[in-house]
């Protein structure tokens, strides 16, 4: 069967391309044999049908081609996963210039056991070339790992339903920004809010039904849109720089026309360990008290290879002119370090990072200050990166001495972004650094209050983000998007059965 060519345009990021005179091969059957015979027939353009029926892959299918696989819908195409191991169960390599498409499969756990942490659906693309995915109109239930995966990639996510048990349905990576590594590049490079360049997740069902859990979870320079999505007890997680290493933390994300419901416990709308976004018009019910997190994590753990932002590291901007009190402990613990009459004024030392100066055999050497009486400094403790190990963490005892010094903004933090391009092995600290600008998160027209809560005093208010202000000239990119041209878009209440 012959299909027309088509284009779709993306502005000033150029255009995409469908070849013409592209056929429909249909599979056999849905068996990984019969789907990868079909799949090696086919050219770029082509449909690969997989008909109904229930099959059970042992084998990675592995797409290099710009090809839609298409399913005869959920309930009827359904594929297991019996792949062993973090390998992928598809494997999409996107080409330049084209669009990859993944539609109406039903994908279910295989039974195998063991943890996919590294993508049942992978996607690996590039934003540079305008190489582009949609994965639409397909379940994923109950996979046992994370069930899309996307690194490098541009495109849509849409119409799809993922019912979820404690897994993360979507990671986003976008490490290899403009072909620079380490994230790099999508750290130094404009924001760009309200364009085409970010993973869209737009009109899918989210369902955690025994325990609230992420709908996503990025970093490496990830950059996302979460919009018009039906999220039952999950929350939008952006992780940091921090636990992620080299790699560092999420960019930017857009979460707006968003449902979030909670038939649970829950506690969070979004959770920002980095980067800026803008969080508006979702509708939240069912929760007590919503609330959005903006946390630094190397504010009291020293992740390699950046270390804490203790207020001596060259990674961070700091507050001039410390250390600003030296002292030696008359006892302490984990969390805390007592100096007798030191008479200090309640709570004058909040927000100030504790040093320890005295020998420190411990990986944690320096947290973040969150109260003092007259003579006692309480600290954050390990936040459990010691992972039981007390030895790991930081401690006071009499004899010990310590310095305070203050974090004015750290590294990659909520509210910030941009810096010099980090090409240079680490831990080499170019020269001028510190040269990131404020990039704030604003929030705004929500169908509750949603309360931010900002864990490190140096994530500051009407600087780092702003409340109930709409972000100055952002305008949302076109919705729906236009890879999804010709789909009626789902109630976001209704399940999607193609």
């Amino acid at each position: 069967m012959k299909i027309w060519s088509v284009s779709v345009a993306f502005g000033v990021f150029g255009t995409i391309a469908s070849p013409a005179n592209a056929s429909t091969i249909t599979a056999a059957s849905c068996s990984y044999s019969a789907v990868a015979a079909a799949v090696t027939s086919a050219s770029h353009g082509d449909t690969v049908a997989i008909p109904a029926g229930t099959c059970k892959w042992d084998a990675t299918l592995v797409v290099t081609k710009a090809i839609t696989l298409q399913g005869a819908g959920v309930g009827r195409t359904v594929i297991q996963d019996g792949v062993i191991g973090d390998k992928a169960l598809v494997d999409l390599t996107l080409v330049a210039n084209l669009v990859t498409r993944l539609t109406g499969v039903e994908f279910r756990d295989g039974g195998i056991g063991g943890i996919n942490y590294n993508g049942i659906i992978v996607v690996r693309g590039a934003n540079s070339d305008s190489r582009r995915v949609r994965i639409d109109h397909c379940q994923f239930d109950h996979l046992d790992g994370t069930q899309v995966f996307l690194s490098d990639a541009l495109g849509v996510v849409d119409h799809n339903n993922f019912v979820s048990v404690g897994r993360i349905p979507i990671y986003v990576y976008h490490a290899n920004w403009d072909g620079v590594p380490y994230s790099a590049g999508s750290w130094s490079a404009s924001t760009s809010l309200g364009s085409e360049r970010f993973v869209f997740i737009e009109d899918n069902t989210f369902t955690f039904p025994t325990k609230p859990y992420a709908v996503t979870d990025a970093y490496r320079g990830a950059r996302y849109v979460a919009r018009r999505n039906r999220i039952t007890n999950g929350w939008i997680e952006l992780h940091g720089t921090d636990s992620a290493g080299r790699l560092r933390g999420t960019r930017a994300v857009e979460i707006y026309g968003n449902e979030f419901l909670c038939t649970l416990q829950c506690f969070w709308v979004a959770n920002f360990r980095s980067g800026t976004g803008v969080v508006y018009d979702n509708t939240v019910t069912g929760f007590t008290d919503p609330g959005i997190m903006l946390a630094a994590y190397r504010s009291f753990w020293p992740f390699a290879p950046f270390g804490a932002a203790d207020g001596t590291n060259p990674w961070d901007v700091n507050e001039p002119g410390g250390p600003f009190l030296t002292a030696v402990a008359s006892g302490g613990s984990m969390t805390s370090v007592v100096v007798s009459g030191a008479n200090w004024t309640a709570d004058q030392w909040v927000g100030y990072s504790i040093k320890k100066t005295s020998s420190c055999a411990s990986v944690q050497c320096a947290s973040i200050i969150v109260s003092n009486t007259a003579d006692t400094i309480t600290f954050t403790g390990d936040n459990g990166f010691a992972f039981g190990n007390t030895s790991r963490r930081l401690a006071f005892s009499s004899g010990d001495s310590f310095a305070l010094y203050r974090v004015k903004e750290a590294l990659d933090q909520p509210g910030r972004s941009g810096g010099s391009l980090l090409t240079a092995e680490l831990p080499l600290v170019p020269a001028g650094w510190n040269n990131q600008v404020d990039d704030p998160i604003y929030v705004w027209g929500n169908s509750a209050h949603i309360r931010i809560s900002a864990t490190q005093p140096f994530i500051r208010r009407n600087e780092h983000y702003f409340e109930n202000t709409p972000k100055p000239g952002y305008v949302p990119f076109t919705y729906p998007h236009p890879l999804t041209a010709g789909t009626v878009s789902a109630p976001r209440n209704v399940r999607i059965v193609p």
